[in-house]
């Protein structure tokens, strides 16, 4: 980001807001893409919602963020977890790699999560890694509504995975992969109304108010 007055006798500013980091290309150094994070990492869009007992955090390096988290759950009709999230409208795919989970209990979870709104008891999908379920898809048909989930095809995926969320208008699937390039679809598609805008990221939860840790790699939206 960068500003000028144009003239040295001048003052001027700006305020910068909603700045994004998409993947950058160099062809200096032969057809590939960067490492550099997909989306910034700041202090007002990684926070803890409902009562999480202890204050989780996050911390960015290179194309990874890691998170910490305590919380009671992602679960009965409000939630108490860990959330980085960017701003969501219309059609998006959101992909991540959970590249490490340490889970305290077999509910600790990690993943990807379409929220309508940073309410406790807000309507949401995600999909996430737990610590000894395999891969689950859960979410809230409506605000405050108890929650459902279910996960076909999880297979064995324990300690990393890679996840994708799709939302096509109110319709939201699900898929895992072991190599990011091959993904299973964990079964049917949801159909989940939001409002126009809506938010997207990582949520981790490390159930009962336990910590959990969870690095994700090579997060991106399209």
């Amino acid at each position: 980001l960068a500003l000028t007055s144009h003239d040295y006798y001048r003052a001027s500013e700006v305020v910068f807001e909603n700045y994004e980091n998409e993947d950058f290309f160099f062809p200096s150094a032969a057809p590939s893409v960067s490492s550099a994070p997909s989306h910034i990492l700041a202090s007002d869009n990684s926070i803890d919602i409902g009562s999480v007992g202890t204050a989780g955090s996050a911390a960015a390096q290179g194309n990874a963020i890691t998170l910490t988290a305590y919380g009671y759950d992602i679960w009965g009709t409000t939630d108490s977890f860990h959330y980085t999230h960017y701003a969501g409208t219309g059609d998006m795919t959101a992909v991540v790699k959970v590249d490490l989970l340490v889970a305290a209990r077999t509910w600790t979870k990690a993943g990807l999560m379409f929220r309508e709104s940073l309410d406790a008891n807000s309507k949401y999908m995600d999909l996430v890694l737990t610590g000894g379920a395999g891969v689950v898809t859960q979410y809230r048909p409506s605000t405050g509504a108890y929650c459902t989930h279910y996960s076909p095809n999880s297979g064995g995926d324990k300690a990393s995975a890679w996840l994708k969320l799709e939302k096509i208008g109110n319709t939201l699937q699900s898929y895992r992969s072991v190599d990011g390039d091959e993904w299973i679809k964990m079964g049917n598609a949801i159909t989940l109304s939001m409002s126009t805008n809506y938010y997207v990221g990582m949520a981790v939860v490390g159930n009962g108010r336990n910590r959990g840790v969870a690095k994700f790699t090579d997060y991106k939206t399209y």
